[in-house]
């Protein structure tokens, strides 16, 4: 399958657990890998070691009505800045929509 290598960010503000994120797509069918990191500045590329790698997900907004939880774990660790690294185009095309994102801790 094509290769997408875009990112969209999210600065959180402060530090913080993070437990899942909800978001929801007009856009089914493509796969986003979720990094997040403790530190205030972007580390400057997705293979830098300041990125963790948290999870990966395929298939996003295919079911719910767009609806996709996302799920990174007990909130425990603390992150500042989370990455959403979309790696797999959708079905139908090279656009992705959001309609919201909301990281929940």
């Amino acid at each position: 399958p094509a290769q997408l290598g875009l990112g969209y960010a999210i600065d959180l503000g402060k530090l913080q657990g993070i437990r899942e994120i909800d978001l929801e797509t007009p856009t089914p069918g493509f796969r986003i890998e979720v990094y997040a990191t403790d530190e205030t500045e972007l580390p400057p590329d997705i293979l830098d070691t300041r990125w963790s790698h948290i999870t990966n997900v395929s298939d996003v907004g295919t079911k719910d009505d767009g609806k996709q939880k996302i799920v990174l774990g007990a909130g425990t660790t603390k992150y500042r800045n989370l990455l959403l690294w979309f790696t797999e185009p959708p079905t139908d095309g090279a656009r992705i929509r959001l309609t919201e994102v909301k990281p929940l801790g």
